[in-house]
């Protein structure tokens, strides 16, 4: 059972460790992760009783 979570515990470090570097990397291989922009227009009523 030990040896099942030690194993499980170094996959988690190695997958974190992967989803960084992709996120360093990615963006040099094509991939963009910024959100698409819109512009957001929204009427605002002030003093409103």
């Amino acid at each position: 059972m030990g040896r099942i979570l030690k194993y499980l515990f170094y996959l988690v470090i190695l997958g974190a460790f992967g989803i960084v570097v992709y996120a360093y990397v990615g963006p040099h291989l094509g991939e963009d992760f910024s959100r698409p922009q819109q512009e957001i227009r929204q009427k605002v009523t002030l003093d409103a009783e």
